[in-house]
């Protein structure tokens, strides 16, 4: 399936190219030049730099071109003959000549970023585990959401669309939709989704809620093997599901989720399904570092990290759990410990965990931090 990456005015869509050319070594894309004519490029073609280059490192979005992705150039090329395009090759890629995957940032290379800037181009790889080899599921609190389904929902499908994938599906695994965040409550965020992207597993609810005792007990433990037919049905239709409940990552009280993630796991061994189960957004920690002007540095030195009222850059939305981030702002420098951005007061936010050393500018002192936090609230992917 073709993905598309063009430029909103915030140029987000820099970060999830960067991420697709990252799981996808061995794909393709093309570069639109002008309104019919596009070339076409090896994934790995350093024409557009390393996949590792953030959009504050090469000083401009690689998707204020119209990109569109492919697996293969085959597929890539049928789907230029059907969008009536004319193909060009990039002359290094049909050559294959090799070149590193990622080029020293600080190496004299002409202008960073910059397409046909680099002669150097990757050769693509073959034989690549892809991510969309691998069935994975996602468990989520919705807990901070309730009024900001909508940005919850565009930074969830532009992530999906990143690793290849159409926009999730979600499996709501409350026992009771009667709540008080709006856009949870009832039949909201069923209509917000839309019918074809949502089901209500209220088997897998925790029964006690009904009865007001402490625990969990999930009501229709059977209910775990329809939740895998679910998950192997989206995942047929290149959808992952997210089943959810309203229970934030971050707490120490036990979450009926993980409970539902260990039936779930323990059907799928039954029945010899490869399966993973990760916190949403999934992925391993990361280390960036994020500009901050002098307003927001100052507002930093609360509970949150102000970003704005777009989308962030560089994925920062889906940042996996555990996650640090070197503030900067002049010659200030400050490592935090964090996870996926949040939308609050009509803008983003990063939650901040902790602080590093007052002498850290790259994030080393929370190491041990992130992988505590990481075991301590269930972030690690688990398999059957």
């Amino acid at each position: 399936m073709a993905v598309e990456f063009h430029d909103h005015q915030d140029g987000s869509s820099h970060a999830y190219f960067q991420e697709w050319r990252r799981l996808h070594p061995g794909g393709y894309f093309l570069t639109f030049t002008a309104k019919r004519q596009v070339r076409l490029h090896a994934a790995l073609c350093l024409h557009v730099g390393s996949v590792d280059w953030t959009y504050d490192q090469v000083g401009h979005s690689l998707t204020r071109k119209r990109k569109v992705c492919e697996e293969t150039e085959a597929a890539l090329l049928e789907w230029a003959a059907g969008a009536g395009v004319i193909v060009s090759r990039c002359a290094d890629c049909l050559r294959g000549e090799p070149a590193p995957r990622i080029r020293d940032f600080s190496a004299p290379a002409g202008r960073a970023g910059v397409e046909d800037d680099s002669r150097q181009v990757a050769r693509p790889r073959k034989n690549v585990t892809r991510s969309q080899d691998k069935l994975t599921a996602f468990s989520w609190g919705y807990w901070g959401w309730g009024n900001a389904v909508p940005q919850f929902l565009a930074a969830a499908a532009a992530a999906e669309a990143a690793r290849g994938f159409k926009p999730p599906v979600f499996a709501d695994v409350r026992l009771r939709r009667s709540v008080r965040a709006p856009g949870f409550d009832g039949t909201a965020f069923e209509k917000a989704v839309g019918q074809d992207r949502y089901r209500w597993f209220d088997g897998l609810g925790n029964a006690r809620i009904a009865t007001h005792e402490e625990g969990v007990e999930i009501a229709k433990p059977g209910e775990a093997n329809h939740l895998l037919d679910f998950i192997l049905e989206q995942a047929a239709a290149r959808r992952r599901v997210v089943f959810f409940c309203a229970c934030p990552t971050n707490q120490l009280l036990p979450c009926h989720r993980h409970k539902v993630t260990r039936l779930l796991l323990k059907v799928a061994r039954a029945r010899n399904v490869d399966l993973t189960v990760v916190e949403w957004p999934g992925g391993e920690p990361d280390c960036r570092d994020v500009p901050l002007d002098p307003t927001q540095w100052k507002q930093a030195g609360g509970a949150t990290i102000p970003l704005g009222m777009s989308l962030p850059k560089d994925g920062l939305a889906t940042l996996p759990w555990g996650s640090t981030v070197v503030i900067r702002s002049g010659t200030d420098a400050r490592a935090i410990l964090t996870g996926p951005a949040f939308f609050l007061k009509d803008q983003w936010r990063l939650p901040k965990f902790e602080v590093g050393d007052p002498d850290d500018r790259t994030g080393r002192s929370l190491e041990q931090s992130a992988r505590e936090f990481r075991e301590q609230y269930s972030c690690n992917a688990r398999h059957s």
